[in-house]
């Protein structure tokens, strides 16, 4: 490899490090919540996995699978290129990025709304709990890019612009998907289902 360590693709790993986090600690928060819900029988059990995903469910799994698609995909496309200094420099690289960016964000925004706008009072409850996968979602990229730029700039003294951009950027896209994923696991774990 010629040049400088593209540090860019650490830190877009440790982004999508910090969306599994994300996951993890939301599955733990919410297995509290697990404890606390009716315990089912056996036979409401297999009633419960052969009930129909509830609409929200649906474009729930669709938001995610975009939003994690939205990662990789940016990450492959930064590591193809050259990474931030390239990005900062290259005006097509910048252009291609914001268009993939702005498109993934609008869609997940109209995914999030055809989700919620028929939710029951079991939808409501999930949707209650989705904001705390996604703050801890934020915390954990926060984190990483903190230490990733404090680790990668400590000689120079202070951060190239290029990474503020690309934190926003990523920690948006951890913010929308966190929403999903919230979603997703108040359903699983919180004993939350369509029909019953």
């Amino acid at each position: 490899m010629n040049g400088p360590f593209p540090w860019i693709l650490v830190a877009f790993a440790a982004g999508l490090i910090g969306l599994i986090g994300m996951i993890v600690v939301g599955a733990f928060v919410l297995t509290r919540l697990r404890a606390e819900a009716v315990p089912l029988s056996p036979e409401d059990r297999a009633e419960w996995r052969r009930e129909p995903l509830t609409p929200l469910q649906k474009w729930s799994w669709a938001g995610l699978a975009l939003g994690l698609a939205e990662a990789v995909g940016l990450y492959s496309f930064f590591a193809a290129k050259g990474g931030a200094a390239v990005y900062w420099e290259d005006d097509a690289m910048r252009l291609q990025v914001v268009g993939i960016f702005l498109s993934v964000q609008i869609l997940q925004t109209l995914m999030m709304a055809l989700g919620s706008r028929s939710a029951d009072e079991r939808d409501q409850r999930v949707l209650r709990l989705a904001p705390q996968v996604q703050a801890v979602g934020l915390l954990l990229g926060l984190a990483g890019w903190n230490v990733y730029l404090g680790q990668s700039f400590h000689e120079e003294g202070a951060v190239p612009m290029v990474y503020t951009y690309l934190t926003f950027g990523s920690l948006l896209i951890v913010y929308m998907t966190g929403w999903f994923a919230g979603v997703l696991l108040g359903y699983r774990l919180g004993r939350i289902h369509g029909q019953g």
